[in-house]
Protein backbone atom coordinates (compact mmCIF):
# COMPACT_ATOMS: atom_id res chain seq x y z
CA UNK A 1 0.00 0.00 0.00
CA UNK A 2 1.47 3.17 -1.23
CA UNK A 3 0.73 6.56 -2.34
CA UNK A 4 -0.76 7.13 -5.41
CA UNK A 5 2.14 9.07 -6.55
CA UNK A 6 4.83 6.95 -5.33
CA UNK A 7 2.62 4.14 -7.16
CA UNK A 8 3.12 5.52 -10.70
CA UNK A 9 7.00 6.26 -10.00
CA UNK A 10 7.30 2.28 -8.87
CA UNK A 11 5.26 0.82 -11.68
CA UNK A 12 7.61 2.88 -14.39
CA UNK A 13 10.14 1.44 -12.99
CA UNK A 14 9.51 -2.40 -13.16
CA UNK A 15 7.24 -4.03 -15.28
CA UNK A 16 7.02 -6.79 -12.86
CA UNK A 17 4.46 -4.99 -10.42
CA UNK A 18 0.84 -4.24 -11.32
CA UNK A 19 -1.53 -1.48 -9.88
CA UNK A 20 -4.22 -3.29 -8.42
CA UNK A 21 -6.47 -0.13 -7.53
CA UNK A 22 -7.08 2.38 -5.45
CA UNK A 23 -7.70 0.94 -1.48
CA UNK A 24 -7.88 4.18 0.46
CA UNK A 25 -9.90 7.44 0.39
CA UNK A 26 -9.90 10.61 2.47
CA UNK A 27 -6.33 9.55 4.73
CA UNK A 28 -4.83 12.92 4.79
CA UNK A 29 -5.54 15.61 7.03
CA UNK A 30 -3.97 19.31 7.40
CA UNK A 31 -2.58 20.37 10.96
CA UNK A 32 -2.21 24.10 11.41
CA UNK A 33 -1.74 26.51 14.03
CA UNK A 34 -4.58 28.80 13.15
CA UNK A 35 -6.43 29.78 10.11
CA UNK A 36 -3.95 32.60 9.46
CA UNK A 37 -1.71 29.96 6.77
CA UNK A 38 1.05 31.37 4.92
CA UNK A 39 2.92 28.32 4.18
CA UNK A 40 1.99 24.21 4.57
CA UNK A 41 4.68 21.87 5.04
CA UNK A 42 3.88 18.87 2.12
CA UNK A 43 5.58 15.58 1.39
CA UNK A 44 7.66 15.60 -1.42
CA UNK A 45 5.92 13.75 -4.81
CA UNK A 46 2.23 14.52 -3.24
CA UNK A 47 1.38 16.46 -6.35
CA UNK A 48 -2.34 15.60 -5.88
CA UNK A 49 -2.76 16.96 -2.24
CA UNK A 50 -0.96 20.37 -3.42
CA UNK A 51 -3.91 21.03 -5.64
CA UNK A 52 -6.57 20.47 -2.25
CA UNK A 53 -4.18 22.94 -0.22
CA UNK A 54 -4.05 25.33 -3.00
CA UNK A 55 -7.94 25.66 -3.23
CA UNK A 56 -8.34 25.43 0.12
CA UNK A 57 -5.55 28.12 0.99
CA UNK A 58 -5.05 30.31 -2.12
CA UNK A 59 -2.14 32.53 -0.61
CA UNK A 60 -0.50 29.68 1.10
CA UNK A 61 3.38 28.84 0.06
CA UNK A 62 3.60 25.04 -0.07
CA UNK A 63 7.13 23.67 1.38
CA UNK A 64 8.25 20.23 -0.08
CA UNK A 65 10.30 18.71 2.50
CA UNK A 66 10.57 14.97 4.18
CA UNK A 67 8.06 13.94 6.76
CA UNK A 68 10.53 13.85 9.16
CA UNK A 69 11.27 17.80 9.23
CA UNK A 70 7.56 18.66 9.83
CA UNK A 71 7.65 19.05 13.93
CA UNK A 72 10.60 21.12 14.01
CA UNK A 73 9.51 23.16 11.13
CA UNK A 74 5.77 23.61 12.82
CA UNK A 75 6.94 24.60 16.18
CA UNK A 76 10.00 26.43 14.92
CA UNK A 77 7.56 28.51 12.74
CA UNK A 78 9.04 28.23 9.67
CA UNK A 79 5.48 26.46 7.98
CA UNK A 80 2.06 27.48 9.72
CA UNK A 81 0.58 23.80 8.92
CA UNK A 82 1.48 20.38 7.52
CA UNK A 83 -0.07 17.61 5.74
CA UNK A 84 0.31 13.70 7.27
CA UNK A 85 -1.61 10.78 7.20
CA UNK A 86 -4.83 10.75 9.85
CA UNK A 87 -3.38 7.15 11.55
CA UNK A 88 -0.69 9.61 12.60
CA UNK A 89 -2.47 12.17 14.50
CA UNK A 90 -1.68 11.72 18.15
CA UNK A 91 -2.88 13.94 21.33
CA UNK A 92 0.49 15.45 21.22
CA UNK A 93 0.03 17.07 18.30
CA UNK A 94 -0.59 20.56 18.66
CA UNK A 95 -3.09 22.90 16.95
CA UNK A 96 -6.36 22.48 15.06
CA UNK A 97 -6.83 19.28 12.11
CA UNK A 98 -9.28 19.29 9.23
CA UNK A 99 -9.08 16.90 6.11
CA UNK A 100 -7.50 18.28 3.21
CA UNK A 101 -9.90 18.09 0.44
CA UNK A 102 -14.21 18.57 0.79
CA UNK A 103 -14.51 15.80 -2.14
CA UNK A 104 -13.34 12.31 -1.86
CA UNK A 105 -10.21 11.31 -3.42
CA UNK A 106 -8.11 8.18 -3.48
CA UNK A 107 -5.38 8.57 -1.25
CA UNK A 108 -3.72 5.25 -1.26
CA UNK A 109 -3.32 2.27 -3.90
CA UNK A 110 -1.68 -1.24 -3.39
CA UNK A 111 0.30 -2.67 -5.92
CA UNK A 112 1.58 -6.22 -6.39
CA UNK A 113 4.38 -8.15 -8.28
CA UNK A 114 2.69 -10.68 -11.09
CA UNK A 115 3.82 -13.63 -10.14
CA UNK A 116 1.49 -13.77 -7.32
CA UNK A 117 -1.80 -12.83 -8.50
CA UNK A 118 -2.49 -16.28 -9.58
CA UNK A 119 -1.22 -17.47 -5.42
CA UNK A 120 -3.17 -18.99 -3.92
CA UNK A 121 -1.98 -17.02 -0.26
CA UNK A 122 -2.85 -14.13 -2.16
CA UNK A 123 -6.40 -14.64 -3.31
CA UNK A 124 -6.92 -15.67 0.49
CA UNK A 125 -5.96 -12.31 1.27
CA UNK A 126 -7.93 -10.51 -1.04
CA UNK A 127 -10.71 -12.37 0.64
CA UNK A 128 -10.05 -11.70 3.76
CA UNK A 129 -9.03 -8.57 2.94
CA UNK A 130 -12.58 -7.51 1.10
CA UNK A 131 -14.40 -9.46 3.46
CA UNK A 132 -12.94 -6.76 6.28
CA UNK A 133 -13.46 -3.81 3.86
CA UNK A 134 -17.11 -4.59 3.88
CA UNK A 135 -17.52 -4.99 7.33
CA UNK A 136 -15.72 -1.59 7.89
CA UNK A 137 -17.84 0.31 5.57
CA UNK A 138 -21.12 -0.64 7.38
CA UNK A 139 -20.08 1.68 10.09
CA UNK A 140 -16.74 3.69 9.07
CA UNK A 141 -15.21 4.87 12.07
CA UNK A 142 -11.39 5.27 13.46
CA UNK A 143 -12.18 2.86 16.50
CA UNK A 144 -12.03 0.41 14.08
CA UNK A 145 -8.45 0.50 13.87
CA UNK A 146 -5.20 0.45 16.05
CA UNK A 147 -3.39 2.63 15.60
CA UNK A 148 0.45 2.82 16.50
CA UNK A 149 0.81 6.10 17.57
CA UNK A 150 -2.29 6.43 20.21
CA UNK A 151 -5.89 7.94 20.29
CA UNK A 152 -6.68 11.64 19.46
CA UNK A 153 -10.22 12.43 19.93
CA UNK A 154 -9.90 14.70 17.06
CA UNK A 155 -9.48 12.33 14.46
CA UNK A 156 -13.56 11.89 15.36
CA UNK A 157 -14.67 14.57 14.40
CA UNK A 158 -13.09 14.83 10.82
CA UNK A 159 -13.38 11.10 10.21
CA UNK A 160 -14.36 10.30 6.44
CA UNK A 161 -11.91 7.40 5.74
CA UNK A 162 -13.28 5.23 3.11
CA UNK A 163 -11.71 1.90 2.06
CA UNK A 164 -12.60 0.13 -1.32
CA UNK A 165 -12.50 -3.33 -2.31
CA UNK A 166 -9.69 -4.73 -4.69
CA UNK A 167 -11.28 -6.54 -7.26
CA UNK A 168 -8.88 -8.44 -9.90
CA UNK A 169 -11.34 -8.68 -12.63
CA UNK A 170 -10.63 -4.89 -13.13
Amino acid sequence: MICTDAADKFIEASDDFVLLGTITENTDVLIKKDNNVKKIGLTSNKDYLSDFIREKYVDAEIEYMSPHSFGYAYESDQIDGYVIDIGLINSNLEGEIENVSDSDYGSNVIIANRKILKDKKFKEFLDSYNKMVLEYNKNPNPNYFKFKFGKDERRNEIWKVKLRKIDLKQ
